[in-house]
């Protein structure tokens, strides 16, 4: 198994236009999560589980997942049941609540849309694979056409 660096790994996401969301600063040990926004409100997520720290220790050390956010689309009451989790609990503050909040409660709440997810033990192999997936899935290239195409008059 090939060791990386948490500089290594936050270079290569960076490199690609995804920033750090939250997670430990030793994430490669206990977990954390980054995002990349689109022209539509909508967020790619990217997060990384040890699955040691997670109790699920067996054949690979590490899931890393992702998942698109697509703020307009939201429930209502996805968002709340979300936030309310989360800890906000007035609900006359939730438009003042800034969009990368948001968008961590309904990830950690599951309101997302599953895309794509590989284990494996080299995470930096993982970390490119799952980065060439968020450009090439057609479900993510379907959904954000579509999504151009409702905007348009």
């Amino acid at each position: 198994m090939n060791e990386v660096t948490e500089s290594e790994i936050t270079q290569l996401l960076n490199d690609e236009g995804f920033k750090f969301l939250t997670g430990d600063i030793n994430f490669i040990e206990y977990g954390g999560k980054w995002y990349k926004t689109d022209d539509n409100e909508g967020y790619d997520i990217i997060e990384i589980i040890n699955t040691e720290d997670i109790g699920l220790e067996g054949a690979h050390k590490y899931i890393v997942d992702l998942s698109y956010v697509y703020l307009p689309d939201l429930e209502d009451h996805n968002l709340v049941s979300a936030l309310e989790c989360s800890g906000y609990n007035k609900p006359a503050y939730y438009h003042t609540i800034p969009d990368l909040i948001k968008v961590e409660c309904l990830h950690s709440y599951g309101a997302t849309d599953h895309i794509y997810d590989i284990s494996g033990n080299n995470l930096k192999q993982m970390i490119e694979h799952i980065i060439k997936a968020s450009y090439s899935h057609p479900w993510i290239q379907n959904y954000k056409e579509n999504t151009d195409n409702e905007q348009q008059p």
